[in-house]
């Protein structure tokens, strides 16, 4: 009989949530959209399938192997696949947890949905940014067809934000970094390696720094804005009375409304709230240059195309200002007797952070849905977004009509995946030929139309 593999490859690998994590039911029609909890642990978990099919799907896109596939040796002795994913455990004393209003939209009008109104909005459980976990990839190889640097490439992927684990991957969740990366080698034609692999003992190597100096491939232009506002309320996730007394904030009455905090008592603008102003002001541009709603649908419906990151700002560099305001009765326009609130806003410098992917995808006919011709022109748009920011007429968060929420843009850069980079500043209104030239091509793709 034929053995079942010659050498095994452990990696164990201890990761830490750079954006927040949804791992769980997206269940919209419930009033709280919940996560994996562990039976045995009582912390969340994430399974060992999910990360395999990030996993799976990023070398598959990558790589013209099939290593995610059956036994390496003879596909006949046995039908287990080459590499073996855990569960990730998350670790008690570094786990927090954090819940986010939601609203139900409808795609095709890009509003509130109207379907059922008692489910238009809803909550969703996140681990937090900073929360840490860790798991193990077993990899199988046979005689003469080691793999194992592919699998290498792709534990570099986790790190540098190409795979993300989980749910909400295009509104910055589930980007992870690491820690640490140990792998051990088992060679089974070995007596004492295999006496060693009952029990896992092998003393293990520490390859963190030849793992994060690998270069994973990838397809993305990296899109930062750096801007600052002096009015922003971008309304969101729950914020306690000691996070805002750790913020230096003293009355005793706290405010009715506060912006997006984290649990690590940061204010944060979410990726979803980014996402939804692009793709508002990017559905009017397209209409007006006469791009059809399917190329703005299918940017922004798959969740591969475009990925927006939460904004985390840290109270150190951020001015808070608390306003008294008071409610409008909306029949007659006056004010409500006795209806005053607060309101606190915040101001100060922060960066936009998003990616569009200029992978090829074809569907079942064959045809071309998706390359890097329609990658520039989402990017096209993007900087028309960025334009309308900068001249105030887009708007972040909410209160646009008291005066919240207006940008202002100083500078813009864009990486190509080939690592190429442009950048506008929008200060000194001025940028070189190279990003003159960048530009002006995912305009003018933007004029061909479709």
């Amino acid at each position: 009989m034929k053995a079942v593999f010659y050498e095994v490859k452990k990696y164990h690998i201890e990761a830490v949530c750079e954006t927040p994590m949804h791992v769980g039911t997206t269940d919209t029609e419930k009033t709280e959209s919940e996560i994996l909890i562990h039976p045995v642990t009582a912390m969340p978990f994430i399974q060992g399938s999910s990360i395999s099919g990030v996993f799976g799907e990023y070398i598959k896109n990558y790589f013209d192997t099939d290593i995610m596939g059956f036994n390496p040796c003879d596909k006949e002795v046995d039908g287990r696949s080459s590499v073996v994913f855990s569960d990730a455990l998350f670790q008690s004393n570094k786990t927090k947890i954090e819940t986010r209003p939601h609203i139900k939209i409808d795609s095709g009008f890009s509003t509130v949905h109207s379907e059922n109104r008692s489910g238009q909005v809803f909550n969703i459980v996140y681990i937090s940014e900073k929360s840490e976990f860790s798991f193990d990839i077993y990899y199988f190889s046979g005689d003469k067809n080691d793999e194992s640097e592919i699998i290498e490439q792709a534990i570099s992927a986790l790190d540098s934000g190409e795979i993300k684990i989980g749910g909400k991957t295009t509104t910055g969740c589930g980007k992870v970094g690491l820690k640490k990366v140990t792998k051990t080698c088992y060679d089974m034609r070995d007596a004492n390696d295999r006496k060693l692999w009952i029990n896992e003992s092998k003393e293990e190597q520490e390859i963190t720094n030849d793992i994060k100096k690998s270069d994973a491939k990838s397809d993305r232009y990296l899109i930062k804005v750096e801007a600052k506002a002096d009015k922003l309320m971008v309304k969101g996730s729950f914020i306690d009375s000691m996070m805002l007394h750790s913020m230096g904030y003293s009355d005793e009455k706290y405010p009715d409304s506060m912006p997006a905090s984290n649990p690590n008592s940061c204010f944060i603008v979410p990726g979803s709230s980014y996402k939804g102003v692009f793709r508002s002001r990017i559905t009017s541009i397209a209409k007006y240059m006469g791009i059809s709603d399917d190329f703005v649908e299918n940017a922004f419906e798959n969740r591969s195309r475009v990925c927006f990151y939460d904004t985390v700002i840290d109270k150190k560099d951020c001015k808070i200002n608390t306003v008294v305001r008071n409610k409008i009765d909306k029949f007659t326009g006056g004010t409500i007797s006795k209806s005053l609130f607060k309101e606190t806003e915040i101001s100060g410098k922060f960066h936009i952070n998003f990616s569009v992917n200029s992978k090829e995808r074809i569907n079942s006919d064959n045809d071309v849905i998706w390359n890097d011709t329609e990658a520039k022109k989402l990017v096209g748009l993007m900087f028309l977004t960025i334009r309308d920011m900068a001249i105030h007429a887009a708007t972040l968060g909410s209160g646009a009509s008291v005066g919240r929420g207006f940008v202002d843009v100083s500078e813009v850069s864009v990486k190509k995946p080939d690592g190429t980079e442009y950048s506008i500043d929008f200060e000194k209104k001025d940028m070189n030929n190279e990003s003159k030239s960048f530009i002006n091509e995912c305009i003018a793709l933007l004029r061909k139309g479709d």
